[in-house]
């Protein structure tokens, strides 16, 4: 499905990635365009169908406040736990205990982006308070294992490619990368909302 909708919409994968570019300011309206981004690609997955520039417009709209509320508690508990990453070696002498803690932090990123996988793509997709889907993505976060770890592994390769090399990565993150990575959120997520969400 990944590379079906790559090389059967490719025009209009580039034009999702610009339009999520243009609509982009780091916090403020980021979460958005990333909702809105999910929103087309979605309505590609499950209807073969989408009118880009409308389907993403209107969703950036609509949903706006309520992205806006999941982006700050995303940038908030991944700040505490970067800023905890970088002061666990300080805090802690022993080297073993600051190891694990330092460990343990990182996971707990992975784990609450793979939980922030299914939230973005489900406020795009069901009219839900925002509570409500916070709790469903908690849920499907353990209960759809397989789909969670391949979010967890897509989320480490998404920064280390686009934060760790960066500025070399930037072209790339302008033009291509952001896209690819959300279509493969949206490709991994697929099943479990047809099984779960979808009813909700």
């Amino acid at each position: 499905l990944y590379f079906y909708m790559l090389f059967t919409y490719p025009t209009k994968v580039l034009l999702l990635n610009l339009l999520f570019v243009l609509f982009s300011l780091p916090v403020v309206t980021m979460p958005a365009a990333l909702t809105a981004l999910s929103r087309v690609m979605m309505l590609y997955m499950r209807d073969g169908y989408a009118h880009v520039w409308q389907d993403y417009v209107k969703e950036f709209k609509g949903t706006f406040w309520k992205s806006l509320l999941a982006g700050l508690l995303y940038a908030a508990v991944m700040a505490l736990l970067y800023f905890s990453a970088k002061l666990y070696p300080v805090i802690f002498s022993d080297e073993i205990m600051s190891g694990f803690s330092f460990s343990l932090a990182v996971a707990l990123m992975l784990v609450f982006s793979a939980m922030m996988g299914y939230v973005f793509p489900m406020i795009a997709m069901v009219d839900l308070k925002l509570n409500k889907i916070l709790k469903n993505a908690a849920i499907l976060l353990y209960t759809c294992l397989l789909n969670s770890l391949v979010l967890a592994m897509l989320a480490g390769g998404f920064a280390y490619l686009a934060f760790y090399l960066f500025p070399q990565s930037l072209p790339v993150t302008l033009t291509i990368l952001v896209v690819l990575f959300q279509l493969a959120v949206c490709v991994n997520i697929k099943v479990p909302f047809e099984k779960y969400v979808y009813q909700e």
